[in-house]
């Protein structure tokens, strides 16, 4: 949510539908920590709603810098 201030007033200019994470500015304080937070709770709903239940946050492990990549 974008607000402004006008004066004494506070107005709400945008509402963001699909809201982002800028790395240095939302993950300042909390850094790693709020990527292995966001990574639980959509293992966590994905649990809940599916009934599946996989290998738990230890069994995901990280991509390296060149995966996804295409060798040319």
């Amino acid at each position: 949510m974008d607000l402004k201030q006008v004066g004494d007033r506070v107005v709400v200019i945008e509402i963001n539908d699909n809201p982002n994470i800028d790395a240095g500015v939302e993950d300042a304080v909390l850094g790693e920590a709020l990527y292995r937070r966001l990574k639980e709770e959509f293992v966590r709903r994905i649990e809940t709603v599916s009934g599946w239940r996989g290998p738990g946050m230890n069994g995901f492990k990280p991509l390296s810098p060149a995966a996804g990549r295409r060798s040319p």
